[in-house]
């Protein structure tokens, strides 16, 4: 019932069958959780999967989740441009939206004649962690540095994965040194 699953265990225990679905019908499923197990399933299986995708057909499938089947192709774009611009494994807005939106805060910061401040985060050593315990280790400790770190910030701020192990965070919320440098003995403690 659940072809993730299944193909995540598959992956598991075998080396050399290639891992294929039928096509998956989108509207049934959560499109981020899609693409977080997709990419878990091919990293999992060494790059063995190839996944068939359809926005649905069947104005039945529609009704039966109180969605409007007119509409699917629209649904479907703005699932794409979201995936676009954020990380499929942490859900953070990724390196192309944290350009744009670090474009967009030193225009407001010039035209207030403000400041925000900006912090990259890289994780030492972090592929020593990936080589010697795994990347589903190294998965877990993204995902759990991603949650700690929306936690101590502002709803104000950004935080963007960047890429593997950096991150970038746009504080309009401690604009000063003083604050920003508090705010990364927190981070560095975390």
């Amino acid at each position: 019932h659940e072809p993730m699953v299944f193909f995540g265990f598959l992956a598991a225990v075998t080396t050399r069958l290639e891992l294929v679905t039928g096509i998956l019908i989108l509207p049934q499923r959560q499109t981020a959780l899609v693409a977080k197990q997709t990419a878990e399933v091919d990293v999992l299986s060494g790059g063995r999967l190839r996944l068939g995708i359809g926005i649905g057909w069947n104005y039945v499938e529609y009704d039966s989740l109180n969605e409007n089947f007119r509409n699917r192709g629209r649904r479907a774009e703005e699932q794409i441009e979201y995936q676009a611009f954020h990380d499929s494994l942490t859900g953070l807005p990724n390196r192309l939206l944290f350009e744009d939106r670090l474009g967009t805060t030193v225009a407001q910061a010039r035209r207030r004649n403000a400041q925000a401040g900006v912090l990259m985060l890289d994780l030492d050593r972090f592929k020593q962690v990936n080589d010697s315990v795994g990347i589903a280790v190294g998965d877990s400790i993204l995902l759990t540095l991603a949650r700690r770190l929306t936690r101590i910030l502002k709803p104000q701020d950004t935080l963007a994965r960047l890429a593997g192990d950096q991150f970038g965070l746009i504080l309009m919320s401690a604009a000063d040194a003083v604050k920003i440098t508090a705010l990364a003995e927190t981070i560095r403690k975390t």
